[in-house]
């Protein structure tokens, strides 16, 4: 026969237990035949008891807490006693009888002797599981009152209780309710299986976690003093690098649920936050969960007046450590530096690589949604370096479209693109500019063949270079130098802007074009601030970026040092070298005067491409592809304009838009005349020979 629920459980043991109290009450006044006979029953009762719990479907909580905290016979007694005193009131009057004195309702140490151990001796070892260091001491499952006078220095006058907790947990009610409004307990939505994680960081994990749960006791058979402390695993990343994720799957490679310390609000606990963490240790034990501390430089970060208490908690110096700890954080720069004394393993959580990159994206959209044939999950994996939490969200967002669109429209590569840019979080607006948005194609270049070649050898190395970089292992061979750095040299006018605005389209990125008055500042190190906060808004928006007049930021560094102001360009120059070999993106670089820009960068610049000022073929051509199909024309000699006037294709554009707008004021057709007219007044402007006859 088994037990129908908690109750009828509670119910049997609560009869057992008055058993033990009639039991202590006849051997008291000295009968001990009838002691005899009652503790007979008694362990008969028990026996029964265990067989029926046995045979139950039910999670008892009293036999949960006898497994987890591997209690014996006479700990799961004092818990039921303990318990039994809030169950039934009437207890108090045996207490009474047993203690001797007029008013003696509550369970003390002494009573709990009386009644569940026989004879001095026995009485006396019985001590020994009301010590800190016994298991329902250290483990905080009862609580050694000892408010009252007589109890400050007599063990034997401690009143016990339950922490409401454990009477919760003992009582039948919902351990996941929790008693913190600080925590909150979640069952793991992912096996560690189902987390995308490069394969060193899956090994070092899986060693750690296949450890964890006889580590402690192999520990304490060694020797190691500190084997009662936590298993700290400390995970550090940007959002959505998989923090969160990663520990909830490390708690279901254990076996246990995930209790979430939510660090903002514990906080708001003030003075009592020692306690909270108390209650929440406890939870954790109760519940055999593995406990994470989101946003842990919070509560761990440098100067915290309350790092003290906590590293106790985590040394487990009172016996109350639970098993394995995550701490994880965005700021590690941040954390009090005996943190990593105390975490055995450290996990960098980056952005994941283009191969991992592309398994979340199979793996998140699920093979249940209906799919355009035109998806292409190694683009997408190419194409936007994004977290995977970032591409969850992108991956809903998709999914969100095609069922505005109607039920069983699928989704398509263009609600998946529209998704990941959505996505991009990065502001570079304090910096820089974005380039327009007209859609541009190779065909809008107008280059010699040799030079026009160099430019579709860029944009071949942006499309290949994660597959380059990370399918073909190039990376694990560069620590540095991952990043593409083209410069575009060349007279003004010639193109360069053009060229980068057209290797972003082709590659479907942004271009910003960073403005050097806004990065360069005539205050120490605020130059390399404003290039560090560029470079980390580039990666999140997944964009190129664009250093117009490159030279104003990257000058050749001074040779021989004079001045203070000297040495600080130097510096500066230096860093820059230094952010720009590390950074994994895609730079472009233009100037005008190659000559002025430090030759150490020259180095770090993958593709050098000069643009030529443009001979009388390429300028008709310019002409040609300047005008507009829509715009009314008239008889126009496109290679006489070509022959006849030296000017780049920034001057042709300026002539072009300079007849149109006459001929609008005029209500004429535009034709080579104003054409011819505009184009000296642009050879004047910028110096240039025309040779109109």
């Amino acid at each position: 026969m088994a037990f129908a629920d908690q109750a009828s459980y509670l119910e049997a043991q609560l009869e057992r237990l008055r058993l033990l109290l009639d039991r202590a009450l006849a051997q008291a006044a000295g009968r001990a035949d009838e002691a005899a006979t009652l503790a007979k029953k008694a362990e008969t009762r028990r026996a029964e008891i265990a067989a029926e719990a046995k045979a139950s479907k039910l999670e008892l909580g009293v036999e949960v807490l006898r497994k987890r905290f591997a209690l014996d016979d006479e700990d799961v007694d004092v818990l039921l006693h303990a318990a039994a005193v809030t169950i039934d009131p009437s207890l108090g009057k045996l207490h009474t009888r047993l203690s001797g004195v007029a008013f003696h309702p509550w369970l003390d140490v002494g009573l709990a002797l009386q009644v569940h151990h026989d004879g001095v001796g026995d009485r006396l070892r019985g001590r020994a599981r009301f010590q800190p260091d016994s298991k329902l001491v250290a483990n905080r499952l009862i609580v050694l009152d000892r408010s009252r006078p007589e109890a400050r220095e007599n063990l034997l006058a401690c009143e016990l209780k339950l922490p409401a907790r454990v009477a919760q947990l003992m009582l039948g009610s919902d351990p996941a309710g929790g008693a913190s409004p600080f925590a909150r307990l979640v069952e793991p939505e992912l096996t560690l299986e189902d987390v995308v994680l490069p394969a060193g960081t899956r090994r070092e994990l899986d060693q750690l976690l296949a450890a964890q749960p006889g580590l402690p006791g192999q520990l304490a058979e060694w020797g190691y003093a500190s084997s009662s402390s936590a298993v700290v695993l400390l995970l550090t990343g940007a959002p959505g690098t998989g923090k969160t994720t990663l520990a909830g799957a490390a708690a279901a490679r254990l076996g246990k649920r995930l209790l979430v310390v939510d660090g903002p609000r514990l906080l708001e606990a003030g003075r009592a936050v020692e306690a909270e963490i108390d209650e929440l240790l406890l939870e954790a034990r109760l519940t055999d969960a593995v406990v994470l501390f989101d946003d842990c430089e919070l509560l761990f970060g440098r100067g915290s007046t309350r790092l003290p208490m906590l590293h106790r908690a985590l040394d487990g110096r009172d016996g109350r450590a639970p098993g394995l700890v995550v701490l994880a954080s965005q700021h590690p720069e941040r954390l009090d530096g005996t943190l990593e004394r105390r975490a055995l393993l450290r996990i960098q959580l980056e952005t994941p690589s283009a191969p991992l990159r592309e398994q979340l994206w199979r793996r998140l959209l699920l093979p249940s949604v209906p799919r355009a044939a035109d998806i292409e999950f190694p683009s997408l994996a190419k194409r936007y370096e994004l977290p995977g939490g970032a591409i969850r969200s992108a991956v809903l967002y998709a999914v969100s479209r095609a069922v505005a669109r109607g039920a069983g429209s699928p989704v398509a590569m263009a609600d998946l693109d529209a998704a990941a840019q959505a996505q991009l979080r990065g502001d570079l607006s304090a910096f820089a500019d974005r380039t327009r948005g007209t859609p541009l194609t190779l065909e809008a270049l107008v280059l010699p063949p040799e030079v026009k070649s160099h430019i579709e050898e860029i944009i071949a190395a942006g499309r290949n270079r994660s597959e380059v970089l990370y399918q073909w292992g190039f990376a694990e061979k560069l620590p540095t130098g991952k990043g593409l750095v083209v410069l575009l040299s060349g007279d003004p006018g010639t193109g360069k802007t053009l060229a980068a605005e057209v290797v972003a389209a082709e590659l479907g990125l942004q271009l910003y074009r960073i403005n050097p008055a806004k990065v360069v500042s005539k205050f120490v190190g605020e130059t390399e601030k404003n290039l560090n906060e560029i470079l980390a808004q580039a990666k999140s928006t997944h964009s190129i970026l664009f250093f117009d007049e490159a030279d104003a930021l990257f000058a050749t560094r001074v040779a021989k040092v004079e001045s203070a102001n000297d040495r600080f360009v130097n510096m500066e120059t230096n860093f820059l070298l230094q952010q720009l070999e590390r950074y994994e993106g895609m730079v472009i670089l233009a100037t005008n005067l190659e000559t002025s820009i430090d030759p150490a960068f020259k180095r770090r610049i993958a593709y050098h491409v000069t643009i030529p000022f443009p001979k009388p073929a390429d300028r008709e051509q310019i002409w040609r592809t300047l005008m507009p199909a829509r715009a009314p024309v008239a008889e126009i000699d496109y290679a006489r304009l070509g022959k006849s006037f030296e000017l780049s294709g920034g001057h042709i554009k300026n002539a072009v838009l300079r007849a149109a707008y006459v001929a609008a004021q005029r209500r004429a057709p535009i034709d080579y005349a104003l054409l011819a007219e505009a184009a000296e007044h642009e050879c004047a402007a910028a110096g240039k020979l025309s040779y109109t006859s």
